[in-house]
């Protein structure tokens, strides 16, 4: 019996397409979503107030706070902590008021032990209002399609990028072998294959 090399790899070049494709689907529907809040502190004393988007910049502080909704929307909260360029031209985090000046306060890089004490007791403290609650609720699908949406592109990218390697590597092995495009076999073994009729 003939072994018909390009019938399986066929097969498997359609098995491993079922495996991408069952995978980034599955990612896609099945992973977790998180919606996102945004939240700015502007200094020592202030609570977060919730922002449209996230705008931290490269000296800011950054902290996330997870939490799940009474209905089971997860929730990816994000406060930054605004940096303010001090009168030394060096831009800190404000983490404690001045003790003598009115409307001063102390400032320090993010990665100083003070500023991450402040921005931990803050993010410690800080607890999502109901309506960012419901808020998150009713964004749930939104995210969930966006996901969808992201992985579309992987999974077709995928998709063509196995049917390319497998066309090339068909190829290849077809000129080697000598076989024309479209066939598994040369024009001759077919030929004699054919049974001859008999007088």
């Amino acid at each position: 019996m003939r072994i018909n090399i390009f019938e399986g790899a066929r097969r498997i070049a359609l098995l491993f397409g079922g495996v991408i494709a069952v995978g980034i689907t599955g990612f896609a529907v099945f992973d977790t979503v998180y919606v996102p809040i945004h939240y700015v502190v502007s200094g020592p004393g202030s609570s977060p107030v919730r922002a449209s988007i996230q705008a931290c910049g490269q000296n800011d502080g950054l902290e996330y706070v997870y939490k799940t909704t009474p209905k089971g929307t997860e929730i990816r909260a994000a406060i930054c902590f605004r940096a303010y360029k001090g009168e030394n031209g060096e831009w800190g985090i404000p983490y404690r008021r001045h003790e003598t000046e009115k409307g001063m306060w102390w400032l320090a890089p993010s990665y100083s032990s003070a500023v991450s004490s402040h921005m931990r007791s803050v993010k410690e403290a800080f607890e999502i209002p109901q309506s960012d609650l419901d808020y998150a609720d009713s964004r749930y699908w939104s995210e969930r399609w966006q996901k969808i949406r992201e992985a579309a592109p992987w999974l077709g990218g995928s998709l063509l990028a196995l049917w390319v390697t497998t066309f090339v590597v068909g190829w290849i092995v077809r000129g080697f072998a000598g076989i024309p495009m479209g066939k598994d076999t040369r024009e001759e073994d077919e030929r004699r294959r054919v049974p001859t009729a008999k007088h």
